[in-house]
């Protein structure tokens, strides 16, 4: 005969039992849910915060690195820049964030011609050497002398020796033009809105028409960063544009451009993010 104790152990589960072990059960979950929500969400915070504060640091870092650099002579200056340079192409960190960067090999390809107007350090250099390979040819022009210097070592790093470097500023006339070469706020020269200038300067540049270089070779593409001087640099490069019809990348907003290359049959387009303008040449 059967315990008491037995008995109910064996009795049967009534539905309202059974009801409330559930909700019992579903409440036990949400709450082991919850808790690990926010164990989720603090640890999402914590690494959040901390890639910001190390973010933070190493920017600080760097900008007062860059104080300290600013008080070092030009030559060391140039030479922890040669440093700084390699490590990222030898690293492939070498590029450029701009949307155009990002698809020129949707422009270009293998054997190729293209000039870089205003290379700077070269990372579109690098970049157009990459695609057009050996059979190709990469004419990059830089008028400061410092920057040169730095594009320069950068391009002896570069897989393909297909990159004809000049020290001279593109425009529409051949002559000799001031530079102007403003500051960041850690007293660094600020190379990359170097231009040229008509106010009396120290730094004094050739200037040279591109049309004058007549190129052998169809170009492709040109790419223009010219700080405001682009209108110049295709007025020296008509007989180019009129040959050759390259796809452009222009540094400019100008509807003064836009409208001068219009009536070379070109259209503009603006890729979203981008300081620059992108031209097309499509025939009538």
């Amino acid at each position: 005969m059967e315990s008491a104790d037995s008995a109910a152990e064996h009795a049967p589960v009534t539905r309202v039992e059974h009801n409330r072990a559930h909700v019992a059960l579903r409440r036990h979950h949400r709450s082991v849910t919850s808790a690990q929500n926010v164990t989720t969400g603090v640890f999402r915070f914590i690494t959040i915060y901390r890639e910001r504060v190390e973010e933070e640091i190493r920017r600080m870092n760097l900008n007062l690195l860059k104080r300290l650099t600013s008080g070092l002579p030009l030559l060391w200056q140039q030479e922890l820049k040669r440093l700084m340079y390699r490590h990222e192409i030898r690293h492939q960190k070498f590029e450029s964030h701009e949307p155009e960067f990002l698809i020129l090999s949707s422009m270009i390809s293998a054997g190729d011609w293209v000039i870089d107007v205003g290379a700077n350090i070269g990372h579109y250099t690098k970049r157009f050497s990459d695609l057009v390979g050996a059979q190709g040819r990469v004419i990059a022009v830089e008028p400061v002398p410092e920057t040169f210097a730095i594009v320069s070592a950068n391009v002896l790093l570069f897989q393909h020796s297909n990159v004809t470097l000049l020290n001279m500023a593109a425009s529409d006339q051949p002559g000799i033009a001031g530079m102007q070469i403003s500051r960041f706020e850690t007293g660094l020269n600020n190379y990359y809105e170097a231009k040229l200038s008509k106010e009396k300067t120290d730094l004094h540049v050739l200037t040279v028409k591109l049309d004058a270089l007549a190129f052998p070779h169809p170009i492709k593409l040109m790419k223009i960063d010219a700080e405001g001087h682009d209108p110049a640099v295709l007025r020296g490069a008509e007989a180019l544009l009129a040959r050759d019809h390259p796809i452009l990348i222009v540094e400019t907003g100008s509807s003064d451009v836009a409208e001068h290359l219009r009536g070379f049959g070109y259209t503009s387009e603006k890729l979203p993010g981008s300081p620059n303008t992108l031209f097309r040449w499509f025939p009538r």
